[in-house]
């Protein structure tokens, strides 16, 4: 809902309703244009009228003294969203607004806040638990300012020691620092003014350490924070002295000490995309049952997780697509149990449509089953939709699944082609706008499609696949999509695609899992190792125009001897530069100096890499903080690009499942299953398999980068998900709007708000 504009007159209370002598009115802020000052409100008693009438003439200070600093929109904390938060310049929230709607979305918010409440302080993270009772809330009538502080600039020259904040006071206010960690260094709040029982108001610059790291010892402000004493009572008006220091709070977030710092904005979250089941943390799937999960047990990767995403224009509509291991899609307004569980939801096996502008679930059912169980060996059939592509008329599905014949008419069903009676199969195209299949595209292929892309009249499709028109392929293959065409594999586009790894059996490893085009060049990843017969490491390029390899020939590798020893690939998109941006799972860039790993033998010891033990079954390399997981390459040679010695981008603990560019900002989104990301320290030695360098922070599963320096924006999404993200895609903007960035996973929250499976950000412009 958007922010409620109101009103207001620049009249200050009169004496005596604020218990003092009258304020003289503030000089107004020099700025070229006013400020957009957003007020957030507790719901009073009448409505709006019964705020504007003077039944809380606390916010109605404050809405006052605001008007004279810049244009001043209210609304109430029930209804603040994401959205409410564009283009202000500063942000209020009084003490009367309840705690419980407090919106978690603020502790990441790169707009100044000025919080008025105890319980606003503590989900700021800007002071104390309320719930910790050893150290009580203040009892507050003076404080002592720091009269140094630019926010202390508006008072009285003469003003002494103590200065009273209150008119009516003492009342109980919020505390400072959490006892015993208090933050030391240059990244230090300022005290403003201190009661008697410590810190009563607190300035928090970008980047300074949270009085109250909640989250991880690493949290700090995200923009500035001013902690403004206050109460919750209507009645409790700020004194002379106690106005002043409040304009001064707004003065100084208005100032430069506040200003946005150069360079890309951090995404933000938004509501209003629908959701999908949530990930099953509870449950593991053994011998064929959804049974309780022990604590030894394994990740679950039972859970429902989204796999794939596409983005088209519908009948002038936008939709994003969405496959991947789910059988229910729920409206972005679904209505939740007691217990907070989604209810309400469509049956929607493996893909479903969604309206990015109503966040309503679409018509589009694609008649297909997905088994939710995990799949051992070729224990389940249906697994998942794993890769969705759109050519303006059609949606194509790949991936592993079956067609519901149950949903059919009899029509229909008469009409099935042999090739989709199979209790697997691996591609169709539907309507998208019911999901009713084309019976006249008979696509007969067997293997698994793990990523498709359309060029000139043709789908490209990669995975696993090893028959097609029951001829042996070998994982990549095109089909024709003019019209007329009727799902035939084009036998002139057949590359070799293979890998040699004497474990297993043979071919174990080689599959394709990522294609893009960039004007008539194909790039493909996976996990192979050649093509044609010639060497190429997890990814190679075709000349679309004549089918040929080409000389573009990343060097990777991966040391992760046992599990996947050779470089994956599960991603690739385009930079703003021309750059590859390939992204997946591996150790190794050539030239990388001095690589760091560890490895362990069975038992947990130190292993020798140069003893009989290294190739062995029972010893692995566990997963290191200087994993690559992504690079950026020369799109002709693919020779990586360097940023002062080392390969462009930081490094992670774990894999990066997907990743998409912003083409307005050349931000790089990157997600996946890792915990931690940093710089690249070419001499660190890891003491164990839990020990990370100073330079990562936990921004786990989702990052944003800069394109161009490789540097990691401070955005943490604070991701909650036992398996991590599968899928990330961007819709570019326009020329007044910024981009959007969809991603997908196995998660159950972002942001500290419920979003099952999807969640949406907003790079703004």
């Amino acid at each position: 809902m958007a922010a409620l504009v109101v009103a207001l007159a620049a009249t200050v209370l009169p004496a005596s309703a604020q218990g003092n002598d009258p304020v003289e009115p503030a000089e107004p802020v020099d700025v070229a244009d006013r400020p957009s000052i957003l007020l957030v409100v507790g719901a009073p008693e009448g409505g709006l009228l019964g705020m504007i009438a003077g039944a809380n003439f606390a916010e109605q200070q404050l809405a006052e003294a605001l008007a004279d600093h810049g244009a001043v929109r209210t609304v109430a904390d029930e209804q603040l969203t994401a959205a409410d938060l564009v283009g202000a310049d500063v942000l209020v929230i009084t003490a009367a607004t309840d705690s419980a709607n407090f919106q978690p979305f603020l502790f990441k918010a790169t707009v100044p806040i000025v919080a008025m409440k105890p319980a606003n302080w503590n989900a700021l993270g800007l002071a104390k638990r309320n719930a910790d009772e050893s150290t009580p809330l203040q009892l507050l009538d003076a404080v002592q300012p720091d009269l140094d502080h630019p926010i202390a600039s508006r008072l009285d020259p003469g003003a002494g020691a103590d200065v009273p904040l209150f008119s009516g006071g003492p009342f109980r206010v919020g505390r400072g620092w959490v006892s015993g960690s208090e933050p030391t260094g240059d990244a230090v709040a300022d005290v403003v003014a201190a009661g008697p029982d410590g810190a009563a108001l607190i300035a928090y610059e970008p980047g300074d350490v949270l009085g109250w790291p909640y989250i991880d010892a690493s949290d700090t402000a995200a923009a500035c924070r001013v902690a403004f004493p206050s109460h919750s009572s209507s009645w409790a008006l700020l004194s002379t002295a106690g106005l002043a220091l409040f304009n001064g709070a707004i003065d100084w977030t208005l100032g430069d000490a506040c200003a946005v710092p150069a360079g890309p904005t951090t995404p933000s979250l938004h509501n209003g995309l629908c959701l999908t089941e949530a990930a099953n943390e509870d449950e593991i799937a053994r011998n064929g049952e959804l049974v309780p999960r022990e604590i030894l047990d394994e990740p679950n990767l039972s859970s429902l997780w989204v796999r794939a995403i596409e983005f088209a224009e519908i009948d002038d509509e936008p939709i994003v697509f969405f496959g991947g291991r789910f059988r229910t899609a729920f409206d972005a307004d679904a209505d939740r149990d007691d217990a907070g569980a989604l209810v309400g939801g469509l049956d929607r096996h493996g893909v479903f449509g969604c309206n990015v502008s109503t966040g309503m679930v679409t018509a589009l059912n694609a008649p297909i089953l997905i088994d939710p169980l995990t799949p051992v060996g070729d224990g389940v059939k249906n697994e998942r939709v794993r890769a969705l592509a759109f050519d303006g008329t059609w949606l194509y599905i790949g991936g592993k699944f079956a067609i519901d014949t149950d949903s059919l008419d009899d029509e229909t069903l008469a009409a099935l082609p042999e090739g989709l009676r199979r209790t697997t199969i691996s591609l169709i195209r539907v309507d998208p706008r019911t999901g009713e299949l084309d019976l006249s595209w008979r696509p007969n292929i067997r293997g698994s499609v793990s990523a498709l892309t359309i060029h000139d009249g043709w789908l490209y499709a990669g995975g696993g696949i090893r028959l097609a028109d029951e001829q042996p392929v070998t994982r990549l293959i095109r089909l024709s999509i003019a019209d007329g065409a009727d799902g035939i594999t084009d036998p002139d586009f057949a590359p070799e695609i293979a890998a040699d790894v004497a474990v297993g059996g043979t071919d174990p490893f080689a599959a394709v899992l990522a294609l893009e085009v960039v004007d008539d060049t194909l790039y493909a990843g996976g996990s192979f190792q050649t093509v044609d017969g010639q060497p190429r490491n997890s990814i190679a390029a075709f000349d679309l125009t004549s089918g040929e390899l080409t000389e573009f020939a990343p060097s990777l590798g991966d040391n992760n001897v046992g599990t996947d020893p050779i470089a994956q690939i599960k991603d690739i998109a385009v930079m703003n530069d021309g750059s590859i941006l390939a992204c997946g799972d591996w150790w190794l860039v050539s030239p990388t100096p001095n690589r760091t790993w560890t490895a362990y033998d069975h038992d947990g010891g130190a292993a020798d890499p140069n003893g009989d033990g290294w190739f062995g079954q029972r010893s692995k390399i566990q997963p290191r903080p200087n994993q690559f997981n992504h690079g950026k390459f020369d799109p002709v040679t693919g020779a990586a690009v360097m940023v002062d010695g080392a390969p462009w981008g930081p490094v992670t603990d774990g894999g990066i499942q997907a990743c998409a560019v912003d083409p307005q900002t050349g931000i790089v989104i990157l997600g996946g299953h890792y915990e931690s990301i940093g710089s690249y320290e070419p001499t660190f030695e890891p003491a164990d398999q839990n020990d990370y360098p100073e330079s990562h922070v936990a921004y786990e599963k989702l990052t944003a980068v800069d394109g161009v320096t490789g540097e990691i924006l401070r955005w943490d999404t604070d991701i909650d998900s036992i398996r991590g993200l599968d899928a990330v895609a961007v819709i570019p903007g326009q020329e007044t709007t910024g981009s959007e960035i969809i991603v997908g996973g196995a998660m159950t929250v972002a942001d500290r708000m419920a979003h099952e499976g999807i969640a949406r950000y907003i790079i703004e412009n």
